[in-house]
């Protein structure tokens, strides 16, 4: 961070235009800007952003918190601009704390807070649509949280394309999508189905910030959707590693208990956990079939005796013919009788 920077001082707040609120919503609002930027002026490190601004140094991938929707403080009052103001003030305040220390120089934040409503035509041509924009941009990914009267939705997208982006665009589809509806002679504000308040909309804009930075950093699809759940607690829903667990009954094992090597040695008598007995008992099953199979007789077939083959019958004796007595030849020269 160059000398201009350091000296830079932190960010305006509050620039975001309304219309007039009621006294006692402008009280409230004056209320909440005047704790912010006492925060500011003390440079926020409470806890909750202590936690995440260490785990974004260490692992953008671990900085993802889970979103639990509250209820609302006169949440039939809260209007767009005042949902936007409040998104870019917490959005300004981790940006700035994140800037002290940046982890690479491509991974700078800026934030534009939108500036008011403006009109734009209708892709259709034949209607008139007021709308607010403002947006984080980093050198290569930016994010353009983009506004209606009764929608937002946050879009990200390479840098590049940030001065001609439209929310008709397919290519660049919501990351994160709030709509307003009416309730009770008012309107909420729902994600998801989810109501949600003005307590989490901090947490809202630290989970846009971390997205951003797992974009920058390829550890996150630009085509992701935004959920409550952190995306650790979404994988592991639904397996059970219970018998993983360590016995509460042993004290040498409780979570709390610092385990050296030699502690560990000592304990011979160590209870085992669960997966361990398992692995035993099926390491014994599979033996003691291999043992019963041993023994088991052969069940090889004996060899049947066959009868034997009928003997052949014998040859017919050929008849023997008498031998015939030799005729007398006439001497030579004598005529026969």
């Amino acid at each position: 961070m160059n000398q201009d920077e350091e000296r830079k001082p932190p960010p305006s707040l509050g620039s975001t235009p309304s219309q007039p609120q009621r006294p006692q919503l402008q009280r409230q609002i004056l209320n909440n800007k005047q704790q912010i930027l006492g925060n500011l002026n003390r440079k926020f490190t409470g806890e909750e952003t202590t936690r995440w601004l260490q785990a974004m140094e260490e692992s953008p991938q671990s900085a993802a918190e889970t979103i639990v929707p509250g209820r609302l403080v006169e949440e039939t009052q809260i209007s767009t601009p005042m949902v936007l103001d409040i998104l870019f003030d917490s959005i300004q305040r981790y940006s700035y704390e994140l800037n002290q220390s940046p982890p690479e120089p491509g991974l700078i934040i800026q934030a534009q807070r939108p500036q008011g409503f403006q009109e734009r035509t209708s892709f259709s041509g034949n209607q008139k649509i007021k709308f607010m924009r403002g947006h984080i941009t980093m050198r290569e990914w930016s994010m353009v949280v983009y506004a209606e009267e009764t929608r937002i939705s946050v879009h990200v997208l390479p840098t590049d394309f940030l001065m001609g982006f439209s929310p008709e665009q397919k290519d660049f589809p919501p990351y994160l999508i709030m709509g307003q509806e009416r309730a009770r002679g008012g309107h909420i504000w729902k994600i998801e189905s989810e109501v949600i308040g003005v307590d989490v909309l901090p947490q809202i804009s630290r989970r846009l910030l971390s997205h951003l930075v797992k974009v920058a950093r390829q550890e996150a699809d630009p085509q992701d959707r935004f959920t409550f759940r952190s995306r650790q607690e979404s994988g592991e829903e639904g397996v059970d590693r219970s018998f993983e667990q360590i016995p509460e009954s042993d004290p040498g094992l409780h979570p709390g208990a610092q385990l050296s090597s030699s502690q560990l040695q000592k304990d011979s008598n160590m209870a085992q956990t669960r997966s361990q007995i398992l692995k035993n008992k099926m390491a014994e099953a599979g033996q003691q079939e291999a043992a019963r199979l041993a023994s088991r007789p052969s069940m090889a077939p004996a060899a049947v005796a066959r009868p034997p083959a009928p003997a052949a019958p014998a040859p017919a004796p050929m008849p023997v013919q008498a031998p015939q007595a030799p005729q007398a030849s006439a001497p030579v020269g004598e005529p026969p009788n």
